[in-house]
C-alpha cells in the first residue's frame, strides 16, 4: 500500500490520519516528492488496445480514463510541514488544500493531445486549444529529460524498438489507491457546473478507468 506521504525519506503513518509523517527534509529543502512507490515487472508494446487503428475502439478507452481521480486534499498545515507548495484551498472546505497528483496531470494531457490530433487529420474543429496542446508536448520534454530513462531498448531494425520488452515499473494501483484515499471529490465540469459544484462527488471515487 502506497503510504500518504509525498516527501522524500518518509517513516510510515500514524493511521489515524493520512497525513502525519516524519519527513527527512524541511519545507525550505527542495522539491516535495512521492515517496517509493511498490515496483513491479511490466511488458511494454509496441501496440495495445490504446493504440488501435479503429479509433472508435481507442476512444472507449481514453474517454474512460478519468484525470479527475487525481485530484487530492490534504490539510494545509500538513502540506506545508512536508515542503508542499501552497495551494488553492478545496471549494467547501478551506481547512484543505487541492493538489493534483503529477501521473494523472500527464494523462490529462495525454489524452488532449490525442484528441487534438485526431481531430487535426479528421479537419474538426479543435476541442481545445492549439496552444494547450503545444504546452502538453513542452510538458513531456520535461518530463522525459526528468526522468532520463537509461533502459536500454533492442532493435532488430523494423522501425521498431523495445518490442515486448520487460520494464521495472511503479504500481499504478498504489497511486489509485492513494488518491482515492484522499479524494477531493472532483469531476471534471459537465455542463455549466460552477467550479464548487466540481466538489463533493464522493461516489464511485474508487476506480479511475486506467487498465494497470
Amino acid at each position: 500500500m502506497f503510504s500518504p506521504a509525498l516527501t522524500i525519506g518518509m517513516q510510515l503513518p500514524d493511521t489515524s490520519s493520512p497525513a502525519k509523517l516524519e519527513p527527512a527534509l524541511t519545507a525550505s529543502h527542495g522539491p516535495a516528492l512521492v515517496s517509493e512507490l511498490p515496483t513491479h515487472p511490466v511488458q511494454f508494446h509496441w501496440n495495445t488496445a490504446y493504440s488501435s487503428p479503429d479509433d472508435s475502439e481507442a476512444d472507449d478507452l481514453w474517454n474512460a480514463i478519468d484525470t479527475a481521480h487525481g485530484y487530492i486534499a490534504v490539510e494545509h498545515e500538513w502540506a506545508r510541514e512536508r515542503g508542499w507548495m501552497a495551494s488553492m484551498p478545496v471549494p467547501g472546505d478551506e481547512t484543505k488544500a487541492l493538489y493534483v497528483l503529477e501521473g494523472y496531470h500527464q494523462f490529462h494531457c495525454l489524452k488532449i493531445v490525442r484528441t487534438v490530433f485526431l481531430q487535426s487529420i479528421a479537419g474538426q474543429e479543435l476541442s481545445y486549444p492549439v496552444q494547450h496542446a503545444r504546452h502538453c508536448f513542452d510538458y513531456f520534454r520535461q518530463f522525459i529529460q526528468c526522468h532520463a530513462d537509461p533502459t536500454p531498448l533492442y532493435t532488430l531494425g523494423r522501425h521498431t524498438s523495445g518490442d515486448g520488452q520487460w520494464h521495472m515499473c511503479k504500481d499504478w494501483n498504489a497511486l489509485r489507491d492513494y488518491a482515492t484515499e484522499n479524494s477531493a471529490c472532483f469531476r471534471d465540469r459537465v455542463g455549466n457546473e460552477s467550479l464548487r459544484e466540481q466538489f463533493g462527488n464522493c461516489e464511485g471515487r474508487e476506480n479511475d478507468g486506467v487498465i494497470a
